[in-house]
């Protein structure tokens, strides 16, 4: 089946969904019994429309991977904080915002095996890491570090995210299906 014929019935299907969007606490829940795969999975494709709460409680977890808090920071950085924060070092943050709580946390992940999915950071926002990210309430952060980050592996997992719901992840799905997706 091509990709896009599977997709649209992947959507479609209700038994994809195992916990509907709108349910923070219900999926902050579900993720406590969960290991570090799938919460990578579940950051990999997470709508930030959906709100922070999921991924600040994620972040504030000393099992949270450095990948998966990368990928969270990444995303969040290269979108706006980053950019913001880097343009005067001094100037106060919010410390609840999810890079702020990354920042913070970094050395207390247990462990960097996973890799987060870089959308092409900038040459010119890597300059600018480099230039202040040793600046003002930067230095002695782990700013460099996180954005050095390449982890070791690929997440595996069965579930993932999607419209802010936890899915079964489109390649399991198809699998239990009998569904072969070609291009």
């Amino acid at each position: 089946m091509k990709y896009m014929d599977a997709l649209m019935k992947w959507w479609a299907d209700p038994e994809t969904i195992v916990i509907p969007a709108g349910q923070d606490n219900r999926v902050i829940d579900w993720l406590d019994q969960q290991n570090a795969d799938t919460w990578h999975q579940v950051v990999m494709s997470w709508n930030y429309d959906h709100g922070s709460k999921v991924l600040s409680w994620m972040l504030q977890q000393d099992r949270c991977d450095q990948g998966t808090a990368a990928q969270v920071f990444l995303v969040e950085g290269d979108g706006h904080w980053l950019w913001d924060a880097l343009a005067d070092p001094n100037k106060p943050q919010d410390d609840s915002h999810v890079c702020s709580v990354i920042l913070k946390n970094w050395d207390r992940y247990k462990t960097a095996d996973l890799q987060p999915k870089h959308r092409g950071i900038s040459d010119r926002l890597i300059a600018l890491v480099e230039e202040k990210g040793n600046q003002g309430r930067y230095a002695n952060t782990a700013l460099q570090d996180i954005m050095r980050y390449t982890g070791k592996r690929q997440a595996a997992s069965r579930f993932g995210s999607e419209d802010g719901q936890i899915v079964v992840a489109l390649e399991h799905w198809a699998h239990a299906k009998g569904i072969e997706i070609t291009a």
